[in-house]
């Protein structure tokens, strides 16, 4: 091993945080697959709902956007096309412009390597075999994935943090500590020193009929609020484009503060709302707009 890696691993070793560690009893080889598919199962079940709530929202947005005037389709295209990272901007359905929309989020998250539960529905659990006991790391965003795993009642949470100073650790925390190292092995990376059991691998396909419930609990409010607030924020952006950035940036966060702006959302709001369709069906989400 080169001296560099080895400052590397050794700086690793002094920041080891296991905040998601976990410990199991030891199983047999069959019940390690049952256990892990069982596990794999559920957390693809769940993703299935969060991933379908997600959609809904982003195609609902697409399909009010379709709905507005002219003027305000206008000022909002630039938005659209950044959105899903297109040049120009085609007609297609409201749920192509939802699995395009997630596609860029889960992208962006992981090449930023910035989680967020909102739409990083990614899960994979890491097992490490002993002789007496498994340990496991659980890596995901999504709390509700978290809940399912602690559900089973033979897992134990085993959570490690290294402490600055090793010698005055608890017991407790040294037998911890002396477990940890040595299911981390040399290369303290997880994913190169355990057993990695993906849960969740891309986003499931969603139909119109899998959304429509979740469209639609959304409130004409709800709905009417987003655009409203982007195209408010639109329009007062370019009336500043003429001043210089820095001064720009100052007279926008003022107006942010102000009655005026707070105003025009809500009159925004009570205009918007006349132009969306209020009981959304399944046709709406698949129709060309």
């Amino acid at each position: 091993m080169s001296r560099e890696l080895e400052n590397v691993i050794g700086g690793l070793r002094t920041m080891i945080d296991i905040s998601d560690g976990y410990i199991l009893p030891k199983m047999d080889l069959m019940e390690l697959k049952d256990f892990t598919q069982d596990f794999r199962k559920k957390i693809r079940a769940a993703s299935r709902k969060l991933v379908a709530k997600e959609i809904a929202k982003e195609a609902t947005f697409y399909l009010d956007f379709s709905c507005l005037d002219n003027k305000r389709k206008e000022l909002m295209t630039s938005y659209i096309k950044d959105s899903i990272n297109k040049s120009e901007l085609r007609p297609m359905t409201p749920c192509t412009y939802a699995y395009i929309r997630l596609y860029y989020k889960e992208r962006d998250a992981e090449l930023k390597r910035k989680g967020s539960s909102q739409y990083d529905f990614n899960c994979n659990l890491v097992l490490f075999p002993s002789q007496d006991y498994i340990l496991a790391i659980l890596f995901c965003e999504q709390e509700e994935y978290r809940k399912i795993f602690e559900e089973y009642e033979f897992v134990s949470p085993y959570p490690y943090v290294e402490a600055s100073e090793s010698e005055h650790l608890s017991e407790d925390d040294q037998v911890k500590r002396e477990r940890w190292f040595k299911a981390l092995g040399e290369t303290f990376i997880p994913y190169l020193e355990g057993l990695v059991v993906p849960c969740y691998t891309r986003p499931p396909i969603l139909t119109a009929k899998n959304l429509i419930d979740y469209v639609n609990e959304m409130s004409i409010d709800e709905r009417a609020g987003k655009l409203a607030n982007l195209i408010v924020v639109q329009c007062k952006i370019e009336k500043l484009n003429h001043l210089p950035e820095k001064e720009k940036a100052a007279q926008f966060q003022k107006y942010l503060e102000t009655d005026e702006f707070k105003e025009e959302i809500d009159d925004e709001i009570d205009y918007i709302k006349e132009l969306l369709i209020k009981n959304v069906t399944r046709k709406d989400l698949v129709k060309v707009r």
